[in-house]
């Protein structure tokens, strides 16, 4: 039915919805792939009549042999991955399996505690979502850190880094990324973390020409 000027702007905010509720359009999850890939999106929309989405990406030639790379769960470094949200595990995952990470993944607090537990000595960070059923970010963290004090632990959230970093919990991440962020934010965050720690993959060889 078309979008109202006055929401074009937000359509893209993570979580903006105009109903009472409701968890947004996904637009957010849209948008930080095609930023993820270079490149751009378009929308032309009449209330009343309809919207129109025009999603640009840029050429790219096939990686050579020496470019490509596919992680492998025994020798990568490991990251577990902690998300309810299907989407943002599936963006996420990708991002780091092309950083040359392999992944644990977790659909939410209380998994994620488990695989941290069985994997401990392999897992050297771990991506938390802040907002989850049951077992949330902070409680989670809290969990991780009984279990190794030293572990390492990116938080995320839609929220800002104001609103998400709120807390009367003790222990607290490494760093905090907000939704949606993009594949050259995460591989800065997890380069100031991790330092040596990082795989040679094609991004990272990217990022420093």
């Amino acid at each position: 039915m078309g979008i109202a000027d006055k929401n074009l702007d937000e359509i893209f905010d993570p979580f903006y919805s105009t109903k009472f509720t409701g968890r947004g359009l996904g637009l957010a999850m849209v948008l930080g792939l095609i930023k993820t890939w270079g490149g751009a999106i378009h929308v032309h929309s009449i209330e009343g009549q309809g919207s129109t989405f025009q999603i640009f990406l840029p050429l790219m030639k096939a990686a050579t042999e020496e470019e490509s790379h596919t992680p492998n769960l025994t020798t990568s470094p490991k990251i577990l991955l902690i998300d309810d949200d299907r989407m943002f595990r599936s963006m996420a995952g990708m991002m780091l399996e092309h950083f040359g990470f392999a992944v644990y993944f977790a659909e939410e607090g209380t998994e994620g505690i488990k695989i941290f537990q069985e994997h401990q000595n392999d897992i050297v960070l771990v991506l938390c979502d802040l907002i989850m059923p049951r077992v949330d970010g902070w409680q989670t963290l809290t969990a991780l850190r009984a279990i190794d004090p030293t572990v390492k632990v990116i938080m995320v959230s839609g929220y800002d880094h104001i609103q998400g970093m709120r807390s009367d919990y003790p222990e607290q991440p490494e760093a905090f990324l907000n939704k949606p962020y993009t594949s050259r934010k995460l591989h800065e965050t997890l380069r100031q973390i991790l330092h040596d720690t990082m795989p040679a993959g094609t991004l990272l060889r990217h990022h420093e020409k």
